[in-house]
């Protein structure tokens, strides 16, 4: 129940922190313009010629906030270079940042901004808290798994679609990790949060534990408790990194990824993410010999960095999108991309030797990214 399992980077944790220092300060002068017109009303009663405004009124300590990474507004250096669209080398090659795709408007589907919106915000107390009351007849909201489970019930007839294959899922996912990122909230050392409790919000604000309805198909509706007993069981759920950049806006939603379809999955939506993932010799990316034999191709390399990583090596894929290890039919896709990636710039070293790596790598990605967008919108 996560939108992302990566850890947020540091220029969106710098975001947030402020995002949330807005919502504080807006909580905090809201509480304080109530305690003001209590005052003044007591003040009245007692006497109505002399009635003001308390004086000392002082906002609280402000909180201090942790989203798991560094709280300083930290940006890849390499980026600094993808800020001049003049540069001969970003007209030629799209850049990993997703700046200056648009020369007309750079920052257009850049990674690391506010996620847009058709319809506006909606929240229980027109801000900031989650929303689980109806407009206007102020009724409970039902449970958001009963409407999963309603919504996207199973075929009762069993009957299969003539039509679409498992592929079209899968390249839905697929493509949606390509233009979206939505950070979540971490806890202290970029650990994960576990909402998984009923009564987890009470330990950290950022959970918001989905209860599991009565006779659900698929998830128990009790647990058991570390000691004796059960309880209720809920689907863990994390709140995401706020986003707003001004006290007077509604909570916003970040987007990590660039918004273009630029198979920054595979190759990551900044260039230090890239810088890792290549190889520097031929136009490569980095890979990993399959353990079975020789005769098997290559796998994604691997990493230890990802807290969520449940394998016994403590070893999991890594690509330009974290969430590449989610379920294998999307683990297969980045494969077949990296394979893919590499095998034309083998092909493209054999018949133009005089290109340096730089030449082949950013060649090999540009054909890639038109792979993906004929894919997609073909």
């Amino acid at each position: 129940m996560r939108a992302s399992v990566s850890k947020p980077s540091e220029e969106a944790t710098w975001l947030a922190e402020k995002a949330d220092f807005f919502e504080f300060l807006h909580y905090e002068l809201k509480d304080q313009e109530r305690r003001e017109r209590t005052a003044s009303a007591s003040a009245r009663r007692r006497s109505p010629r002399s009635a003001s405004a308390p004086q000392n009124s002082t906002l609280g300590p402000a909180p201090q906030f942790n989203h798991g990474a560094a709280g300083s507004h930290a940006i890849c250096a390499d980026e600094q270079a993808e800020t001049d669209c003049e540069s001969p080398s970003l007209l030629r090659y799209r850049t990993f940042s997703g700046r200056c795709n648009n020369l007309a408007h750079p920052n257009y589907g850049r990674r690391t901004v506010r996620l847009r919106r058709l319809l506006r915000a909606e929240y229980d107390d027109d801000f900031a808290s989650p929303k689980t009351r109806g407009v206007p007849s102020d009724n409970r909201l039902p449970n958001p798994r009963a409407v999963s489970a309603a919504v996207h019930a199973d075929d009762a007839e069993g009957l299969s679609d003539a039509r679409h294959t498992l592929m079209l899922m899968q390249w839905g996912q697929f493509l949606d990790h390509d233009v979206t990122l939505t950070p979540m909230i971490r806890g202290r050392n970029n650990t994960v949060l576990d909402c998984s409790s009923c009564n987890s919000r009470a330990v950290h604000r950022a959970c918001d534990p989905i209860p599991v309805p009565e006779n659900d198909d698929f998830f128990s509706t009790r647990r058991r408790r570390s000691g004796d007993g059960e309880e209720q069981a809920c689907i863990p759920f994390t709140r995401s990194l706020p986003g707003q950049q001004s006290r007077s806006r509604r909570r916003e939603q970040l987007n990590e990824n660039t918004a273009w379809v630029d198979a920054s999955h595979l190759y990551g939506s900044s260039p230090c993410r890239a810088r890792q993932l290549r190889t520097f010799a031929g136009g490569r990316m980095k890979a990993t010999r399959h353990p079975g034999s020789w005769v098997f191709k290559d796998l994604m390399p691997r990493s230890g960095d990802n807290p969520e990583c449940v394998s016994p090596l403590r070893l999991c894929f890594h690509t330009g999108d974290d969430r590449n290890n989610e379920q294998p039919g999307l683990t297969s896709m980045h494969t077949l991309l990296l394979r893919e990636h590499n095998r034309i710039a083998d092909q493209m070293a054999a018949v133009n030797q005089h290109w340096d790596d730089e030449r082949l790598f950013q060649e090999a990605r540009k054909v890639v990214m038109a792979i993906n967008q004929h894919i997609t919108f073909r």
